[in-house]
Parts: structure tokens; C-alpha cells; sequence
């Protein structure tokens, strides 16, 4: 017999439950199947004892609510959310399947290459957040997830919007990665919070002890960068998860080494979502990978490093050209969109990621999107080198009663990275499910 079926519980919603992943303070979580759509996820559920209490409650589905609002790889993803029928709460993401860090780091320090990839992603991925206005608070290995081959920041449980207030009446976090000021009732909380626990992390992964604890002293610019991220007084850190992630970037443009290594993430079985509030995690390791291989598995995942050759957003301008109506087609518009770097020579290859509309109201226009034809071309930016790619969209309402909507703003993910770009849309309406298409990145002509 299951342990779920030892606890009476054999579905939550449409999901069938397969077993317990874990249990914490506040919730439970849970492995279960989706049969619908054949894949498995992970729910977590507020704890019985805490049902009742309006701001647990509170909290527990306003995290639901952020790791929705993220809506980022680089953020673990909520699938769903409901109730039981005894009116407790719960939400379904997606069931990580790589493990956590914590569990990477209980098998031995991280070469300063391969921690300099992962603080490199964690920090992206905090930077998102912030790009929200939400601040984490919690930043440890446990929080740190692998699926598939991404590095995945979960447990917002903490985390709190910036623009409800920048008061914070409540201490929380964890030692050895909390903010000095985290520990004061009433203290300012902000993204410089988020800079000392990147510190932290960083001061973990690259000296294997914690904050506080006996170690090496880090030294060089690598050194300097984690000590300042570390400072007591939060005016003396850096300013923000952005500026202490283009600093470690330009530590790792130096390092020849992490360009040529990956990070290689041990397998493991089961992997939940339980470093979400409740701090904990269930986890069944694999064998090494020798032993894996004789039983014909496949090999461990990775997480490349970050090419430091590739454009990111603040290198580049991006322009508009003039749109227009497809030949034969006033229902279908097109455009061109140009890329030129005044700061840095760099490149682009791929596809625009993660394209979308967004209305003024922060909605996001439900529409289908394709590839454009034609294959990407490796461009370099800058010096004189433009890069461009097509856009071609439908203006025809799927219910022709329905108006076509005009986005307020387009936003995009440039390859091979998840900076997110953002731009003011003036080129007219899109139709509510029309079809867009989006070419890949070439030299601009003309």
C-alpha cells in the first residue's frame, strides 16, 4: 500500500497521487501524475493546522500567484491551483527532476569555473524576479533546482511584491544566507536583500562553508565582488542583482576555463518542489554515473556555461522598421525588427524566444506563434554589423465580432539567453489567436 493511500489521499483535483514527496511546517507536497496530459508534477498543500489562519493562507497562494507572474524558465512554473474539499489550498508545478544544489554541493565543492556558472544563472534568475518587483529573501542551495538542464530558483514563499511596501514586519529567511537586516523587525527590505543572499550563495559555493563559518579567504576580483555583495550596510553592496551579475559575468569572460567546461549536475529520481516554504526536500540519488551507464541510462544533464560572446539586452538597441501589408493578405502585417550594439562587439544566433503582446493592463494577447522560414546566420553586432529578423502577424480576430487587440508593448527573449526585452508596440493591432510568425536572426540589408 502507498503511503498516499495510507493517508487517504489517492487525487487532488484531476491529479492522481502517486506518493508523498515530502512534508515542512506549513505544507506538504506531493508527487502525482497528470494523466491528461501524461507527465508528472508536483502539488504542494497547506498544512491542515495552518488552514484556518487567513495571512498562512494569504501567503500560501499569493506564492502560487508569483511563481505564475514570473512566468520564466529560470523560475519554477505553476501548472494550476485549487482546493480540496476540506477548503485548503494547493498548487501544481512542474516536478523538477534534477535535484537541488544542496544535494550537488553534499557530494563536494564546485570548481570556480562551474560556481561561477551556476551563481551566473541564479542571479539571472533573481533578476527576474526583480524585474517584477518581487524580492526573494531566501536565497540558499535548497532553493536552487535543477529541470532538465536548467537551474531553476523555487521557494517565493518569502518573497514579497516591492511595490505593496518596502516595510518588512515579519523576519524571515535562513542563517548563514540572511540579510543582516532581515533580522530587524521593520528594516527595509529591497533587491540589495537579494545581493547578499547571491553573496552568500556565492560564498558557499566557492569556499564550501556558509557565512560566518571557518574558510579561505576568496581572494582576486572574484574576491572583491562576493565581499562587497556581503557588506552589512546595504549602501555599500551592490545596488542590484543586476550590477553584481554583470560583474561575475565579466570574473567569467576571464576565466578561459568557462568557456571550455560544463557543469555537470548528478541525476536523481525524484526531485520535489518542497524547498518551496517548507524548507525541505525528498530526494533519492542515483547511482554514480559509471553504474548508470552499465544499466543503459542516459547521461547526467548539464548546464552550460553562459557565452560571454552572446549579445545581451543591455548591449543592444533594437529599432523597428516600417510595417506593412503581406502581398494579397491585408489581414496579415509585417515588420522588421534591427539590432545594433554601440557598446560591445557581440553576437546573435538563433531565434527569438518567448515572443509575446502585452496589453496596457499587463495582459498577455493569446495568440499562436511559428517560425518564420529560413535558417539563422551567426551575426556579429556592432562595428558596423546590424542584425534583423521578420515579424509577420495577423490582424483578422479568430471571432470576427471581436475587435483585433493593440499590444502595448512587445516583449521578447534573445537566444541563448533569457534577458528579457522590452519595447513600446506603435505598429497597430493583432488579432485575438491569429497566427504569428518569427523569422530567425540574419544580417539586415538595406
Amino acid at each position: 500500500m502507498t503511503i498516499s493511500r495510507r493517508l487517504g489521499i489517492d487525487s487532488i483535483g484531476r491529479y492522481r497521487v502517486s506518493g508523498l514527496l515530502g512534508t515542512g511546517a506549513f505544507a506538504s507536497v506531493w508527487r502525482a501524475e497528470d494523466d491528461t496530459l501524461d507527465a508528472p508534477v508536483a502539488i504542494k498543500v497547506l498544512a491542515d493546522n495552518w488552514a484556518r489562519h487567513l495571512d498562512v493562507r494569504e501567503r500560501f497562494v499569493s506564492e502560487a500567484k508569483l511563481l505564475r507572474l514570473a512566468d520564466s524558465d529560470r523560475i519554477l512554473r505553476v501548472l494550476d491551483i485549487g482546493e480540496l474539499p476540506d477548503g485548503r489550498p494547493y498548487f501544481v508545478t512542474v516536478l523538477a527532476d534534477g535535484g537541488s544544489l544542496e544535494d550537488r554541493l553534499a557530494k563536494g565543492p564546485l570548481p570556480e569555473d562551474e560556481a561561477l556558472a551556476v551563481l551566473v544563472e541564479v542571479a539571472e534568475a533573481v533578476c527576474v524576479l526583480h524585474a517584477l518587483d518581487i524580492v526573494h529573501r531566501d536565497l540558499k542551495p535548497s532553493n536552487v533546482l535543477i529541470h532538465r538542464d536548467r537551474v531553476v530558483l523555487a521557494d517565493l514563499g518569502l518573497a514579497k511584491a516591492l511595490a505593496q511596501g518596502s516595510g518588512l514586519t515579519q523576519v524571515a529567511g535562513s542563517p548563514g544566507y540572511m540579510a543582516p537586516e532581515q533580522s530587524r523587525s521593520g528594516a527595509v527590505v529591497d533587491e540589495r536583500t537579494d545581493v547578499y543572499g547571491l553573496g552568500a550563495l556565492a560564498h558557499r559555493l566557492l569556499s564550501g562553508s556558509t557565512v560566518g563559518e571557518p574558510s579561505a579567504r576568496l581572494e582576486g576580483r572574484l574576491g572583491r565582488a562576493v565581499r562587497r555583495a556581503l557588506q552589512a550596510d546595504p549602501d555599500r553592496r551592490w545596488p542590484s542583482a543586476r550590477a553584481f551579475v554583470e560583474e561575475l559575468r565579466a570574473v567569467a569572460a576571464g576565466e578561459k576555463s568557462l568557456s571550455r567546461k560544463r557543469f555537470v549536475l548528478p541525476g536523481v529520481v525524484a526531485v520535489s518542489v518542497l524547498g518551496l516554504a517548507a524548507g525541505l526536500f525528498y530526494w533519492q540519488q542515483k547511482p554514480v554515473e559509471q553504474q548508470r551507464q552499465q544499466q543503459g541510462a542516459a547521461p547526467t544533464t548539464t548546464v552550460k556555461p553562459i557565452d560571454p560572446a552572446l549579445c545581451r539586452a543591455g548591449d543592444l538597441r533594437v529599432l523597428t522598421g516600417g510595417d506593412g501589408a503581406e502581398p494579397l493578405n491585408s489581414n496579415r502585417r509585417n515588420m522588421e525588427l534591427f539590432f545594433a550594439s554601440d557598446k560591445r562587439e557581440c553576437k546573435l544566433f538563433g531565434r527569438l524566444e518567448d515572443v509575446r503582446f502585452v496589453q496596457a493592463d499587463g495582459k498577455v494577447i493569446p495568440l499562436r506563434y511559428g517560425d518564420g522560414q529560413g535558417e539563422p546566420v551567426e551575426v556579429q553586432v556592432g562595428e558596423g554589423g546590424w542584425a534583423s529578423v521578420q515579424l509577420n502577424w495577423d490582424v483578422d480576430a479568430k471571432n470576427r465580432d471581436v475587435k483585433p487587440l493593440t499590444p502595448a508593448r512587445m516583449e521578447f527573449r534573445l537566444p541563448g539567453s533569457l534577458d528579457l526585452v522590452v519595447f513600446p508596440w506603435d505598429k497597430g493591432p493583432v488579432g485575438d489567436g491569429g497566427q504569428v510568425e518569427v523569422g530567425p536572426v540574419v544580417w539586415a540589408t538595406g
